[in-house]
């Protein structure tokens, strides 16, 4: 009887061991199954200030798609993408509020996120005929809400970082989409 107490005991130890281990990122064995439902609400503003807009610059090798966008929280780069000829979009993550993601084995949390888009372009632009001051903004707030559900071992960095990339993706077509939608001229 004594040596089933000292096996249990032992087993025991070495799932919290290997709990914790997981917790820590010290163990990362990635066995989980993950879903992740996401809805966006979107408030757009456009700011135009300026007398009129330089054709020339306006029939530039430039596509409303190829806005570069680039999405922080904190100091963290959640998403980047540079690969366009214009102004660069920026959005901060604002605030994210999770539920509770530290249960071991089955994490289940509803989720939101507020991000901030900004998009400030002063322009002076000299040309042979006349001289443009164009001036734009564009600004945003992008919510984001969801529901998350992992099963398996998973850490609670690794369903951080599942959020993030989440959300960030989220922000990023959000914004690519409107971008999309803004006549040619306003770049």
């Amino acid at each position: 009887m004594a040596s089933i107490k000292k096996i249990m005991l032992v087993l025991i130890g070495l799932l919290v061991v290997v709990i914790v281990m997981v917790e820590m990122n010290l163990l990362a064995p990635n066995l989980y199954h993950s879903e992740l439902s996401v809805a966006s609400k979107v408030n757009w503003s456009v700011i135009n200030r300026g007398e009129n807009i330089n054709i020339y610059r306006a029939r530039s090798n430039f596509a409303n798609k190829e806005v570069p966008i680039v999405v922080i929280s904190r100091k963290d780069t959640l998403y980047k993408k540079l690969n366009g000829k214009g102004p660069i979009i920026v959005i901060k993550v604002d605030s994210l509020e999770t539920g509770r993601l530290w249960i071991p084995f089955y994490k289940s949390a509803t989720f939101s996120a507020v991000g901030i888009a900004s998009l400030d372009q002063n322009l002076i632009n000299v040309s042979a005929k006349r001289a443009v001051e164009y001036k734009s903004g564009l600004f945003g707030t992008l919510r984001v809400s969801g529901k998350i559900n992992v099963a398996g071992l998973c850490s609670y960095r690794q369903v951080i970082k599942m959020l993030h990339a989440a959300i960030a993706k989220n922000f990023a077509n959000e914004a690519e989409k409107y971008t999309t939608s803004l006549p040619f001229s306003y770049f």
